[in-house]
This record gives C-alpha cells, sequence and structure tokens, in this order.
C-alpha cells in the first residue's frame, strides 16, 4: 500500500508529498500528516499554513 499527503489551500491543490510507509503505522494518518507538514510548509507562506488541508490516500 503506498500513500500520499497532499496539501490543499482555498480548495487547490498546492502540493503533495509521498509517503514511506515502512516509516509509519498505515492507519495512523495524523503521524503522516505531520511529517508531510514539516516537508511541505517551509515552501508555504504564512497564509497558505494558515489555510492548509491536508489529505492522506493511497495511491
Amino acid at each position: 500500500m503506498r500513500k500520499k499527503v497532499t496539501a490543499y489551500v482555498g480548495g487547490l491543490e498546492v502540493a503533495n508529498q509521498p509517503l514511506e510507509i515502512g516509516i509509519f503505522d498505515p492507519r495512523d494518518d495524523s503521524a503522516a500528516i505531520e511529517w508531510a507538514k514539516r516537508k511541505i510548509e517551509p515552501y508555504l507562506s504564512d497564509r497558505e499554513r494558515a489555510e492548509a488541508t491536508y489529505r492522506v490516500e493511497e495511491y
């Protein structure tokens, strides 16, 4: 099973981060989101960070 975390701002996809599932329990999406935030958020503006929502999905 492969998953990715996608960041959305205002309903538009702004970034996605494939996950290395071996690091995470695939049932624990919150840990995966926190990991992806550290990878994605440096590229977002302050406004985008405040409005961002994250979704974990299989691909």
